[in-house]
């Protein structure tokens, strides 16, 4: 990816959903886009824990800023 210190302006598109989050960065000067697809893991010790108390697993965090930041820093 290229360097964001020059002049050719960047748009970046956020989708939040119930599973994953998707990312699209697209450069207006060039054309390029960098896509990023994302889900929310649990920790081992978390997931087990929710299978040992018969709890679904979520698939979402409470935050979803965490998947969009996640998402941010996949693209490519």
């Amino acid at each position: 990816m290229q360097s964001l210190n020059n002049k050719s302006a960047w748009k970046l598109g956020v989708d939040v959903g119930g599973t994953f989050t998707d990312a699209v960065l697209y450069d207006e000067t060039t054309g390029q886009t960098y896509k990023a697809k994302v889900t929310f893991v649990l920790s081992a010790a978390c997931r087990q824990w929710c299978l040992e108390h018969a709890i679904q697993v979520p698939s979402t965090v409470h935050d979803q800023s965490q998947g969009v930041l996640n998402a941010i820093n996949s693209l490519r």
